[in-house]
Order: C-alpha cells, then sequence, then structure tokens
C-alpha cells in the first residue's frame, strides 16, 4: 500500500496500523460520501422520486468517474468489514436521510401511505445496493445505467397507487 501510494512504509504506519486501518478509513469515506449525497437531496424543492431519481444520477456519475478502484475497494471493504448480522456501514448510514425524503414525499401526497416511511426507504436503500452487489459480483455490469434506472423505477414504485394507474394509460 505504501509503495503504490508513493510514500515511505514509516509514513504509513505514521497514519494507518495496517490494511484494515486503511479499509476502515475508506468505509467511513463512503459511508460519509453516499449520506453526503442523500442529504444534498432533503433540502431540495422535488418530489421524492425526484430526489430518489437524483440520487441515483449522482451516485452513477461517482462511480462512472473511478469505477475499476470502486469496485476492488468495495470488494475488499465487504470481504473484510462484514459479519454475519450486521449490516454494511454504508447502508446504515444511507437508510435515514431515504426515510426523511419518503416520510416528506407521503405527507405531500406523493408517496404511497400503505407502507410506512422507514419500510419504504428499506426498499429504496436495498434496490440501489442490489445494483451494488450485482456490479460487485459482474465487473461487466453496467451500475451507472443501473443505479439510474434504479432511481426512475424506485421513484415509480413508491408513487400512490392512483397515480401509478393514471400514468400507465397515458
Amino acid at each position: 500500500i505504501a509503495e503504490a501510494a508513493d510514500v515511505a512504509q514509516a509514513t504509513f504506519f505514521n497514519h494507518f496500523s495496517g490494511k484494515n486501518a486503511v479499509l476502515a478509513e475508506m468505509t467511513r469515506e463512503v459511508s460519509a460520501r453516499l449520506q453526503e449525497l442523500v442529504a444534498e437531496q432533503i433540502p431540495r424543492r422535488a418530489s421524492a422520486q425526484e430526489k430518489i431519481r437524483a440520487f441515483g444520477e449522482r451516485a452513477a456519475e461517482e462511480i462512472e468517474a473511478s469505477l475499476g478502484v470502486a469496485r476492488d475497494v468495495l470488494l475488499e471493504l465487504l470481504s473484510t468489514s462484514s459479519r454475519p448480522g450486521e449490516a454494511f456501514a454504508y447502508l446504515a448510514t444511507a437508510y435515514a436521510p431515504f426515510v426523511e425524503i419518503v416520510a416528506e414525499g407521503q405527507r405531500r401526497g406523493e408517496v404511497r401511505t400503505d407502507h410506512d416511511a422507514s419500510f419504504l426507504a428499506e426498499m429504496v436503500v436495498g434496490a440501489f445496493n442490489a445494483a451494488a452487489i450485482q456490479w460487485m459480483n459482474d465487473p461487466r455490469y453496467p451500475l451507472a445505467e443501473r443505479l439510474r434506472r434504479t432511481g426512475v423505477f424506485i421513484g415509480e414504485a413508491i408513487a400512490p397507487a392512483r397515480s401509478a394507474r393514471r400514468r400507465r394509460r397515458s
């Protein structure tokens, strides 16, 4: 790692105790960035669906900017930091802002109310995570395109039933 970063090993060990410490820091950074991407949607004057689509678009842009490295880092993070029964850190930090987006959408009548905001936010995060897992399993998987499509699909899935029917007729 020190060689790849073009720093002396002593310098590396002044900052990190080893590879797992680097991965832990990267996990914090990835989690924080995902939380930022979701949080930047909250104050926007847009529907819940538009905010979710925008998150998918922003995540896709960031993945496209660092495609190879991002996949390798995520695979390494998952293999070293996940334990049975524990949620992935990046999922835990993304969840609460999505609850806020969905709940606000429910209050404004944009989001279905036959499920609580917490459940719908789980489905939002789960759908985006499913795309990421597919990509981790297959490096040829078109992640950026699927993140964009996931945002659109989830936006439609959380719409009130009458709106969904009206869209299908149009």
